[in-house]
């Protein structure tokens, strides 16, 4: 990350424990007897859980304004776009499905990113009231 304080205007930046909290409207266009495909926008909200910032390779430490600056690109929001596909069975669903946040370079990483999910939906109620 840059950090003009630092002697090569650079600093190591550590990141781990990214978490999501995500909202979409999903279409379900069409149906290939179990196999569905479907989209979809939605809003997502990114927190990094742990920063960790190192000394440079001179061992400057950093200053407050630098910590200040990294606490600010901890999260951010941004529309997604989905897609994905799933095989429907009774009452459970395998899917697998591509989410894209696009770039911000506000956040600590100013690129997009990309997620690859898969796995298991299960239906525990039904979505049609019965009478």
């Amino acid at each position: 990350m840059f950090d003009p304080a630092s002697n090569n205007l650079q600093r190591t930046v550590q990141v781990s424990d990214l978490r999501r909290l995500s909202f979409a409207a999903v279409a379900f266009p069409k149906h290939f007897g179990a196999i569905t495909p479907y989209g979809g926008l939605g809003y997502s909200i990114a927190v990094l859980g742990d920063v960790r910032v190192y000394a440079d390779t001179a061992n400057t430490f950093p200053n407050n304004a630098f910590f200040d600056k990294v606490d600010a690109a901890r999260s951010r929001g941004a529309v997604f776009g989905m897609g994905g596909v799933q095989i429907q069975t009774r009452r459970a669903a395998i899917f697998a499905q591509e989410t894209m946040l696009p770039s911000n370079g506000q956040f600590l990483f100013p690129s997009v990113l990309s997620f690859f999910e898969f796995g298991v939906r299960y239906n525990f109620g039904s979505s049609i009231d019965q009478q």
